[in-house]
């Protein structure tokens, strides 16, 4: 009887990977939220950006797509390095990534801060 119950309290490797695959779908479709909200929460911020920096009638479009293109730029080199050193260490650094800058972003005491780091366009 002792070890039927010990054998019941201890999971068996089809649940461990079982619970292991759940959690990883589970973190993945976190990350792919927190992609798809950051990709919106551009296209809400874009009339707040209109009026605070004036842009050019092209720049809108610019900024929308330099976002593809950092997706695009993104995946290509994220799939290389995945086949190179495997996707768990690719993924779990991308998602750092992504975290640690939004909230150095959400961190900018004020919209003086990044216009310090444009060019100054002659006009």
């Amino acid at each position: 009887m002792d070890t039927r119950a010990a054998q019941l309290r201890q999971p068996s490797d089809s649940q461990l990977s079982s619970r292991s695959s759940l959690v990883t779908l589970l973190l993945c479709a976190l990350g792919a939220i927190c992609e798809g909200f950051d990709l919106q929460a551009a296209g809400v911020a874009a009339a707040g950006l209109r009026l605070e920096f004036r842009p050019g009638a092209q720049a809108p479009g610019l900024f929308f797509a330099a976002g593809g293109a950092g997706l695009l730029l993104g995946a290509l080199v994220g799939g290389h390095l995945a086949d190179a050193i495997g996707r768990k260490p690719v993924l779990v650094a991308s998602i750092s990534a992504f975290g640690v800058l939004s909230l150095v972003t959400s961190a900018m005491p004020s919209t003086r801060w990044q216009r310090s780091a444009e060019r100054k366009r002659p006009r």
